[in-house]
């Protein structure tokens, strides 16, 4: 199977933690067991860029990693080099695995994929929680949740990595359809 990983950051972003290593681990397992993997990513590290060659495949323990750059600085991770990419070539992979929420890289990568009909995947990371929408940014969130969010959600495939994550998006979305799958 042709897997596509889209995330906002990648190994070695290891500044944001435990999805750089869950994904890249999950990503690398999967090429173990004969699928054929490519991640595209940003070259965002916080702050700062990832020094790495950008918009051209890297091969990382068998998985074809391509790096963009990022047009903002922030946690929103706009890339349209990725936006770009993802259009072109999203009808080539069986599945597109999109790894957290409210980054506007990912809600974009989402549209992407129902604008071209392509079957995908949606890893929250604990975004959709009801924590998520009481706290920072709710406003926004709730806002952007009812216009393009749910659309969005309602077309993919929930990958939940607990089941209190499991029960916390059945609640914005109680007939999503997926599965629990922990983190390697």
């Amino acid at each position: 199977m042709k897997i596509l990983f889209v995330s906002p950051s990648y190994k070695p972003a290891y500044i944001y933690g435990g999805p750089a290593v869950s994904v890249s681990e999950l990503a690398e397992a999967l090429t173990e067991i004969g699928h054929s993997v490519t991640v595209y990513t940003t070259t965002a590290n916080g702050k700062e860029e990832l020094l790495v060659k950008t918009n051209k495949p890297i091969l990382v323990n068998g998985v074809a990693i391509y790096y963009f750059r990022r047009q903002t600085g922030d946690h929103t991770h706009v890339s349209f080099p990725l936006w770009r990419k993802l259009w072109a070539t999203a009808k080539e992979f069986d599945i597109i695995h999109l790894q957290s929420w409210w980054s506007l890289l990912i809600i974009g990568a989402a549209a992407i994929c129902r604008a071209k009909k392509c079957r995908y995947i949606i890893s929250p990371r604990g975004m959709l929680g009801r924590y998520s929408f009481e706290r920072q940014h709710s406003v926004p969130k709730k806002i952007l949740h009812q216009i393009i969010g749910k659309g969005l959600l309602q077309k993919s495939i929930l990958h939940a990595t607990t089941k209190l994550e499991w029960e916390d998006c059945r609640q914005v979305y109680p007939a999503w359809k997926g599965f629990i799958l922990p983190n390697i």
